[in-house]
């Protein structure tokens, strides 16, 4: 199977392979749309609410084999894994990225935005309070204000992160819940 017809089976059952960085390390995971509960944003996590990375696909595979797993979509997620290992990445998160203490260029604030969505999700999923207050405080709200702005109504204006925005992205990251397998 090409890697276009992996993407397409991907967007067929909107489950979708990433690769998300971690100290320095890159790994694999799932997100997706839960198609039985309206198309709710999933990512996959374990049974204790920890975010799921593997080192490789075949570790991904058998790990969600193994039902350790909060599972969602079970039918639509059982047909799209079939075809895992012949599939690539469908985008990529830097967690990293939340601890990065320089100026950043317009792609990497894109990319920091769109790992902030990722994290609501991922907090929303598991309930996580703390996780939602820190995402929740007025510097995050206006900088995704400021990208929103930027990116949607296509503003050509720099957007500057508040200086004590990197100790509310390293709060974030020191809470992540993750397991590594």
């Amino acid at each position: 199977m090409k890697n276009n017809t992996f993407t397409e089976l991907s967007e067929k059952y909107r489950k979708y392979l990433i690769q998300v960085n971690y100290k320095k390390l890159s790994y694999y995971s799932v997100f997706g749309a839960d198609l039985t509960k309206e198309e709710i944003d999933r990512l996959l996590i374990d049974k204790k609410g920890r975010f799921v990375l593997a080192y490789t696909i075949p570790n991904l595979v058998q790990f969600i084999k193994s039902c350790d797993w909060h599972s969602f979509d079970e039918e639509n997620f059982s047909k799209w894994l079939l075809h895992i290992n012949s599939g690539s990445i469908y985008t990529s998160f830097d967690l990293d990225s939340l601890i990065f203490h320089r100026e950043r260029n317009n792609k990497e604030l894109n990319d920091l935005y769109n790992l902030l969505g990722l994290l609501d999700d991922y907090s929303f999923q598991t309930e996580d309070n703390s996780l939602s207050h820190l995402l929740s405080q007025t510097e995050i709200q206006e900088f995704k204000d400021e990208m929103a702005d930027a990116t949607l109504w296509s503003i050509s204006k720099k957007v500057y992160l508040n200086p004590t925005l990197n100790k509310v992205f390293k709060d974030i990251y020191e809470s992540l819940q993750l397991r590594i397998i």
